[in-house]
């Protein structure tokens, strides 16, 4: 019996992996089956219409339109919202498989690492969400897929290549616009690189413009946008808020001529037991309407009075900020809000409770993930300056990419941080088992 599975295994790898990949997705469908409507649903959900009817005069900008888009081609059918996201983690899995097929040639390491992170429930449930998530791994995964199957970091590749990877680090801003320190992270990896391998030709120098020309093309047209509808020049409306839950803790140090918004949201940060300092933060969302009720500001207007008192916040109190940013720092590792899921939407009562107890575990091999993650990755740095040239590689790149993403969600955003670290899954499992393999075959 033994026998015949591997020669199944190693003969039909690809065609048992997909039917591995829908049965999972068949159980959730049939057992779980609802879509999740979270706090941040309804304004994709919104701007699903304005971009069905192509007008954006009534855009806010407090969400770019890349992951509404699908709401919108949707018909605004939040099933068929689902049934693409579902269709589309599909995919991105076998991208993944491939990926890692292509690393660490071995189809069945790849076969198994893929229905590894397939395994963990809060991969699934995010298919499940009217959130970002599901698109934003989707096209994390397609990214460095792209990467590595044309060998993109090696510039040896033809000029469409750079342009359709452009492209999809567009729409990846578009879905989430703090991915556009991916590009531009690429940009400053490939220059540098060029110029410590001496590789300083004008064609190279060409295509590393076109890695980053459309996600800057992007950000620009997206925050000329909002200038017109809203008079600010931003990505998104609700940095202000962002950067405000971070200054939440300390918001009492504001200047009386702030008073107004200050002491609001003071009232309802303090009306949260202080164990609960997510929420605590988050609480300024929850004090919006009352802020405009009695500043008589738009949301954007509001938005930008935020920022402004959180900026100044942070310049007059660095070491408030910073010690702000290391506890998102820790966070980003952790398993805090990762879960998404509406608990009385299940359609078998048994199955969420199998649910829970499943994340109970999985929640701490999230954890021992990411610090062995930590580990190999110190480890390939201390490589890196010992032997720059010979350690200049495609995991070099994406140590550098998951640690920009732990740096620039601390420094803009304060809350349960571990969703941002969410989209880079596939690629820290990859990393880590790369390692742990390295380890096996030197014994």
């Amino acid at each position: 019996m033994l026998k015949k599975t591997v020669f199944y295994l190693n003969n039909y790898t690809f065609f048992i992996l997909v039917i591995c990949l829908i049965s999972i997705r068949l159980i959730f469908i049939v057992l779980y089956g609802n879509v999740t409507i979270m706090p941040d649903s309804e304004k994709y959900i919104l701007l699903g219409e304005i971009i069905s009817e192509l007008n954006f005069e009534n855009y806010s900008g407090g969400r770019t339109p890349g992951f509404s888009f699908l709401i919108a081609i949707s018909n605004q059918n939040l099933n068929i919202t689902i049934a693409i996201q579902i269709i589309l983690g599909i995919l991105g899995s076998l991208l993944f498989y491939d990926f890692v097929k292509l690393r660490l040639t071995s189809k069945i390491v790849a076969f198994w690492n893929t229905l590894f992170i397939n395994g963990f429930v809060h991969f699934i449930l995010y298919e499940f969400a009217i959130l970002t998530e599901s698109l934003t791994i989707f096209l994390m995964t397609l990214a460095f897929w792209y990467l590595e199957k044309f060998k993109l970091l090696t510039l040896r590749a033809s000029l469409k290549h750079y342009f359709v990877l452009s492209l999809i680090l567009s729409w990846l801003f578009f879905t989430r616009p703090v991915y556009l320190f991916i590009p531009i992270g690429l940009f400053i990896f490939v220059l540098s690189k060029c110029i410590i391998l001496k590789q300083n030709t004008g064609l190279n120098f060409i295509k590393i413009f076109i890695i980053a020309i459309i996600p800057l093309a992007s950000f620009y047209c997206i925050g000329s946008i909002n200038k017109r509808n809203s008079g600010y020049f931003t990505s998104t409306t609700y940095s202000g808020l962002y950067l405000s839950q971070i200054a939440t803790s300390f918001i009492e140090k504001a200047p009386d001529e702030d008073k107004i918004i200050r002491d609001i949201i003071i009232k309802h940060r303090d009306s949260i037991k202080p164990s609960n300092s997510d929420n605590r933060a988050m609480s300024v969302w929850f004090a919006q309407e009352e802020l405009k009720e009695s500043t008589k500001l738009s949301e954007q207007d509001l938005n930008y009075e935020l920022g402004r008192i959180s900026k100044n916040l942070f310049l007059k109190y660095p070491h408030l900020y910073l010690s702000r940013v290391f506890k998102s720092l820790i966070s980003f590792w952790g398993y805090k809000g990762s879960l998404m899921l509406d608990h009385n939407t299940f359609n078998n009562i048994y199955f969420k409770y199998l649910i829970l107890i499943i994340w109970k575990i999985q929640r701490y091999l999230l954890v021992v993930i990411h610090i062995l993650f930590l580990f190999f990755s110190f480890k390939k740095l201390k490589w890196f300056f010992k032997d720059k040239p010979n350690n200049y590689d495609f995991d070099l790149f994406l140590i550098c990419i998951v640690y920009s993403g732990a740096i620039s969600q601390a420094l803009l955003v304060y809350g349960p941080n571990s969703r941002f670290a969410f989209p880079f899954l596939p690629l820290i499992a990859y990393f880590v088992l790369s390692n742990l393999r390295s380890l096996e075959i030197k014994k």
